[in-house]
């Protein structure tokens, strides 16, 4: 049964290197995938902008602020491309400090009128920089079940204007699918 399993997915193109993985494989229930670039087609799009303590307009400025387009980071060129097809202008960029794994987070320095920090990063990280109102914990546990139900990435969005950090905003990031996905999944 082993030879006629591995012959079988031969004729599938599936290369078998391990014969017991085919009789593993036969008692599975549930088989997890990396989707990006296997489902999706890697290219991120802001999909959302939701303003929490400023418009959507200003959430999605501040965004494209703690964005560098010069690092090529997926988040960043969504972020920055959604922004100049909405006409965001950004402020001029004093300072950056690209994504770090450890920190979870960009942030930059800008200067307009006056001089303020802006950041982006992992929805909990941002939130814990910031001193919330009442009822923001939760929109935010609101806009991320709405977010999670579509299969977006949350980006939050803060803002420092030297009184300390204030949570504007969420940013939910879309990969689309690929055409041939639905095909993949049934084969499977």
């Amino acid at each position: 049964s082993m030879a006629y399993g591995t012959s079988e997915l031969a004729k599938k193109n599936v290369l078998v290197s391990k014969l017991p993985a085919i009789e593993e494989f036969s008692r599975m229930n549930i088989l997890c995938l990396d989707k990006t670039g296997t489902l999706t087609q890697n290219r991120l799009e802001v999909k959302y902008v939701e303003g929490l303590n400023a418009s959507t307009d200003k959430v999605l400025e501040y965004a494209c602020e703690a964005s560098r387009i010069e690092d090529n980071d997926p988040i960043d060129n969504a972020v920055i491309a959604y922004a100049s097809a909405n006409k965001i202008v950004p402020a001029k960029q004093e300072n950056f400090v690209p994504f770090d794994p450890l920190t979870k987070r960009t942030e930059a320095t800008e200067l307009a009128d006056t001089e303020y920090k802006v950041t982006k990063g992992a929805v909990p990280i941002i939130k814990g920089l910031c001193s919330l109102k009442d009822g923001d914990t939760e929109k935010i546990e609101q806009i991320m079940d709405r977010f999670s139900s579509e299969g977006l990435r949350a980006i939050a969005v803060a803002v420092n204007n030297g009184a300390g950090w204030f949570f504007a905003g969420i940013i939910g990031l879309y990969d689309t699918p690929r055409p041939d996905s639905a095909l993949f999944m049934n084969e499977l």
